[in-house]
């Protein structure tokens, strides 16, 4: 079975087969732009190859009102403006990540299925549970296998313990700034200091350095740790 993130077939997760004598009609597109419009294509191909009539349902903010992917899919919804203020943090973020939105479209598009492909909300165990909760098929890992991968202290373990490789790392979590000083000198650079917990969509809290022997000013260390550390 094909990896749900494969750029190069955004279906790809989905084995075509299983998909006999489902009765699905609408699939939903939680997300924007390029991966929008693969998502809308791959499902024009399905429909020709399995004589479906698979609809895509694009759901979309305000300003991309008028944008290619809402143009080219069957339907849309429209989830509000471009940004929402999220109580858990207080800051202003892309309401293409406000799952109480979210929600409310799913219903109110009646789709059967729901595809968030890469980026924005696609590793982001919440969404896996509202489409259970809704009863709509999810294009992807299930919430557990999500919430596990959003621990990357016990992702990279687990890896770790089935032989694949990973790239140098702590080994532990890092608690302080003279930790990750230490380990800098142990690991050498460039290296990349990224949370230990939280969904890993985009990249979300990943600092990259490349250290002393770049242009980079000597309190770089710091100032990308942080921009990691929460507050």
């Amino acid at each position: 079975m094909a990896n749900a993130n494969d750029k190069s077939d955004p279906l790809g997760f989905i084995d075509r087969d299983s998909l006999e004598g489902y009765q699905l009609e609408r699939i939903a597109i939680v997300n924007r732009g390029e991966a929008a419009i693969r998502l809308i294509r791959a499902v024009r191909e399905l429909n020709y190859e399995r004589h479906l009539r698979l609809a895509t349902v694009a759901l979309y903010t305000e300003p991309d009102r008028q944008a290619l992917f809402v143009h080219e899919a069957d339907d849309a919804v429209c989830i509000g403006p471009a940004t929402f203020i999220d109580q858990r943090d207080g800051k202003s973020k892309s309401c293409y990540l406000d799952l109480d939105r979210i929600e409310q479209a799913l219903v109110t598009a009646r789709v059967d299925m729901a595809w968030a492909g890469w980026s924005l909300l696609a590793e982001e165990p919440r969404l896996a549970d509202i489409c259970e909760r809704l009863g709509i098929v999810f294009v992807g890992p299930d919430a557990a296998t999500l919430r596990l991968l959003s621990d990357h202290i016990r992702t990279r373990r687990l890896v770790e313990q089935v032989n694949i490789p990973v790239v140098p790392w702590s080994g532990k979590p890092i608690e302080t700034e003279a930790e990750a000083r230490h380990q800098a000198e142990q690991l050498g650079y460039p290296l990349v200091i990224k949370p230990a917990f939280g969904s890993p969509l985009a990249g979300a809290g990943t600092q990259a350095t490349r250290g002393r022997s770049s242009p980079v000013p000597p309190h770089r260390l710091s100032e990308r740790w942080e921009r990691c550390v929460p507050v």
